[in-house]
């Protein structure tokens, strides 16, 4: 057994998933095409053909064609992972930008103003009218090119421009042209299609922000042919007339790597006892990550844990779910949104629920009526340093092996010889074939020059935008809590203010404190004020021991006060530490 380890080849019994799964990506091929046919129109009904002679649908769908209706979700959300898998692929286009992305929670964006937002490598802006209605446009006034995000949210929910004064529906039609030398000029500028901003389609779901990731006139369409990934447990509880229990509230942090890696880590959880030991797992247990993954399905694996069963499913192209049906029948879900926003760069939101709150254990109740920043400082901001610097490595090694010899990947570069790595393999040969590469990659055949050159592209897009590692300046940025998380978290945002604030306050306290224990003191230097303290005592002896005992017995409480003060200055500094930098070394765990 030692030795069918130290050689070449994987022990006998114990197939690589890399080189195993190798063999059935031609059936997942033909397995997805056929869901794909089956869940477009007949060819000549709004289909044309490609250049690799398969039917792909035309940009010209139907413009009343409605969104599934509730009870359709809902029965989705009740089948297998295998079925869930199914529909996830069937309405997989094969092109990334015609897909639905999370943003972020709707409690964590500031209404108030317009929000930047970049997706696949595309500067957006999004907002919410008075009436509640969101918008999203490309971040470039049509009038001179300069960012709408930098403009004012009207009292007509139009977006402004700051620059010139025009203004934009949701839609991307023009309204306003101050400059216009009267109201029938005005109208005929604003209605040429030159003065209107591109718009993509937004949906609000399950308390989630979702963006299109494609913009112009026929993307609302297609946005309707594709629902947007939400968490199939909610769907199915509330399907059923009850609502579910939020553990961990909506954390969403934008990391310093790609969107390949990120995926990758998430559907692994054998790395949880190691990157995050004592945060989230411990690497000295019994099992430390030796867990036996039981392909359930193409891109789904099963596997047991003390809690109970868990069954992790990738839903192509940007959800992953985990779904745990505990011991005592109870069931939850965590929920993994994953969002491509350029480059070297992604974005996460995650949240867990339980869809049978009364068996949730009751720490775990308590947990959850706590507000969100306790729990993102504790855990979910640790768990994410943990992976940040690796992670960002990870992705530097493998650009630059692309960079330096034609066609290298993971495929060379991984070694994954136990079953812990099955989905890893699988969501690695699902990227490589009906993804194309990645949301940066080439659409066509992975193996064509088109597709290594678009490769090498990205490859050098990506290791330009890593920053470096190895210095205390490259960590602090690496493991940047403030600009990933805090300020794309209101809870999280709310608690920096009120500490900074109450840290100030004690500064200014401790202060006045300090200087009240002092001034008893300071007194005694007065010649005046010992000589009448000599008089009453009797002689100036005994004079002076008096004054200073009343100066000690004066100033002792303010000393005192000013010492809690101090220490509650000092605690409030590492708390507001937790929102800003905390620098994660793994030889220290």
């Amino acid at each position: 057994m030692l030795g069918a380890l130290r050689g070449c080849g994987p022990p006998l019994g114990l197939r690589r998933p890399d080189v195993a799964n190798k063999r059935s990506v031609s059936a997942i091929r033909r397995r997805n095409q056929a869901a794909r046919a089956q869940a477009t129109p007949p060819a000549g009904d709004g289909l044309a053909a490609n250049g690799s002679g398969s039917a792909v649908a035309t940009l010209e769908p139907p413009g009343n064609e409605a969104p599934p209706p509730a009870s359709a979700t809902a029965t989705a959300a009740s089948s297998t992972p295998a079925a869930q898998e199914s529909a996830a692929v069937a309405a997989w286009s094969g092109a990334w930008s015609k897909q639905w992305y999370a943003v972020c929670a709707v409690s964590d964006l500031d209404a108030s103003k317009p929000q930047p937002f970049e997706l696949l490598g595309k500067q957006l802006v999004i907002w919410r009218a008075a009436d509640g209605a969101w918008g999203c446009l490309e971040d470039r006034c049509p009038h001179r090119a300069v960012p709408l995000s930098e403009g004012k949210v009207w009292s007509d929910g139009t977006l402004m421009c700051s620059y010139h004064g025009w203004r934009f529906k949701q839609d991307g039609a023009c309204t306003s042209i101050p400059q216009a030398s009267s109201a029938d000029a005005e109208a005929v500028a604003a209605a040429s299609r030159r003065a209107c901003a591109v718009a993509h389609p937004i949906t609000e779901r399950q308390g989630m922000l979702f963006v299109w990731g494609e913009g112009g006139l026929e993307a609302e369409a297609e946005s309707r042919r594709v629902p947007p990934p939400v968490c199939p447990l909610t769907e199915e509880t509330r399907s059923q007339g009850r609502d579910v229990l939020t553990m961990t509230p909506h954390y969403t942090r934008d990391l310093p790597y790609s969107f390949d890696s990120l995926v990758e880590n998430v559907v692994d959880p054998a790395h949880v006892p190691f990157s995050h030991h004592g945060v989230m797992g411990n690497r000295d247990s019994q099992k430390h990550g030796m867990w036996d993954m039981e392909r359930v399905s193409d891109l789904a694996v099963r596997w047991q844990t003390g809690f109970g069963e868990v069954t992790t499913t990738y839903h192509p192209p940007a959800f992953v779910q985990y779904s745990t049906k505990n011991k005592r029948g109870g069931r939850s879900a965590m929920s993994f949104w994953f969002t491509p926003l350029s480059p070297g760069r992604s974005r996460i939101t995650l949240h867990l629920i339980t869809a049978n709150p009364e068996l949730a254990p009751l720490p775990f109740k308590l947990l959850a009526s706590l507000p969100p920043w306790v729990d993102h400082i504790r855990t979910r901001s640790a768990v994410f340093d943990g992976d940040n610097v690796f992670l960002n490595g990870q992705d530097r090694i493998l650009a630059e092996a692309g960079q330096q010899e034609e066609g290298a990947s993971w495929r060379k570069l991984y070694y994954m010889p136990t079953p812990a790595d099955t989905l890893v393999a699988a969501y690695r040969n699902w990227l490589d074939t009906l993804g194309g590469g990645g949301p940066f990659g080439s659409l066509a055949d992975p193996t064509s020059p088109a597709a290594k050159a678009a490769a090498a592209v990205a490859a050098a897009a990506a290791a330009a935008a890593l920053p470096p590692t190895g210095n205390k300046d490259s960590r602090r940025q690496l493991l940047d809590r403030y600009h990933q998380h805090t300020v794309h978290c209101a809870s999280c945002r709310n608690a920096l203010q009120k500490v900074t604030l109450l840290r100030r306050v004690a500064a200014v306290a401790a202060t006045v404190a300090a200087a009240a224990c002092l001034l008893p003191f300071l007194t005694l230097l007065n010649p005046a004020v010992t000589a009448a303290a000599a008089s009453a005592a009797g002689s100036a002896g005994t004079g002076g021991a008096a004054s200073l005992a009343a100066a000690a017995g004066a100033a002792w409480l303010p000393g005192v006060l000013a010492a809690v003060l101090c220490a509650t200055w000092l605690l409030l500094g590492k708390l507001r530490n937790q929102f800003l930098f905390v620098d994660y070394v793994h030889n220290e765990k």
